[in-house]
């Protein structure tokens, strides 16, 4: 009879200790995950299968990948407007010659709108021609014939430059200089010549032309394109 007892108590005792046991075990179970502070995630060793990313990080490097798509697009416009155009594909803008009749042919719309645009497009287009000694040739001797030639015009302003074959030239000046002494300007070598003469709000005379560089300037023919 003690014995029955006995062994009642103790499985009660093991049956209250095993539903203590289950209950800790749940709570465990169920209690938030805590996460390793920031100190603690950088010590981390780098087998760690743990690797939690903070919000700012996460955002610094967003940062950093939209600079780097920006650095890229910059460098690409950057190689862009660095283009080398060749001396001779520039000058064929402007004439070419025709295989059959042997004679250069001038596309009239590139001298017209070099008259329609501002100069400083075109100075800057020109800018982009790659460098040959026939161009270099011909600016120089254009300045030169200025400074020889015009030395009796009283000039306010002058913009000009030389690229492949071509010349252009804008040149502001005094409505009373000689204009025997500008319309020499075109013999500073062999070209075909195109010029334009006005006058503006004050009243001082502005020419533009463009000069092509030829070896006979009668061979010239036109076309419309």
């Amino acid at each position: 009879m003690n014995y029955k007892i006995l062994s009642g108590i103790a499985v009660i005792g093991i049956t209250i200790i095993s539903l203590n046991y289950f209950s800790e075990s749940n709570k465990l179970e169920n209690r938030p995950t805590q996460l390793p502070s920031n100190e603690a995630a950088v010590n981390l060793p780098e087998s760690s299968p743990i690797r939690p990313a903070l919000s700012h990080e996460k955002e610094e490097l967003k940062k950093v990948d939209l600079q780097a798509i920006e650095d890229v697009a910059l460098n690409n416009r950057e190689s862009s407007d660095e283009l080398v155009i060749a001396a001779d594909s520039f000058s064929e803008q402007f004439v070419v010659k025709d295989k059959t009749t042997d004679k250069e042919v001038l596309s009239r719309s590139s001298v017209d709108n070099f008259f329609i645009d501002d100069i400083s497009k075109a100075l800057t287009y020109m800018e982009k021609v790659d460098y040959s000694e026939d161009s270099q040739l011909r600016k120089d001797t254009l300045e030169q014939f200025i400074i020889d030639e015009l030395k009796d015009v009283q000039i306010f302003d002058q913009k000009s430059d030389c690229a492949g074959k071509v010349c252009i030239i804008e040149m502001t000046y005094s409505s009373n200089s000689d204009n025997e002494s500008i319309n020499k300007l075109s013999n500073f070598a062999k070209n075909y010549a195109f010029e334009s003469f006005k006058t503006n709000e004050n009243g001082d005379n502005v020419l533009k032309a463009i000069y092509i560089a030829t070896d006979d300037p009668s061979q010239l023919s036109f076309e419309i394109n």
